[in-house]
């Protein structure tokens, strides 16, 4: 027959329950530091979110337009250079290139 050690299961509940709380407390303080919601802003701009912290979505897709135009028509871009510029740090270059705000990507200057 079947016999469960109650106390010994009460140790390893209790453990549990410990390191639960433990990783919920470091996850919810990396989570809320400002360090964090900075990087991770940066790498996925929400739609419909404007962060105090910068620019957002739409200038992401601003930058991405600036830079398909710079490729695809003007030619004065290589490919690997745009795909550096949003890969490294899109919010320096696009600060760098002047903010653009490409909505069209056809008509970008």
């Amino acid at each position: 027959m079947f016999h469960l050690d109650w106390e010994r299961a009460s140790e390893v509940l209790a453990t549990i329950v410990i390191m639960s709380f433990l990783v919920e407390r470091t996850l919810a303080v990396v989570f809320e530091s400002k360090w964090f919601v900075k990087h991770f802003e940066a790498a996925f701009p929400s739609p419909g979110y404007q962060s105090w912290q910068g620019p957002g979505f739409r200038d992401k897709d601003g930058f991405e337009n600036y830079l398909w135009f710079h490729v695809c028509k003007n030619k004065d871009l290589t490919l690997k250079d745009a795909q550096i510029q949003i890969a490294v740090d899109w919010r320096h270059y696009w600060e760098v290139a002047g903010k653009p705000e490409c909505r069209n990507r056809q008509s970008c200057e």
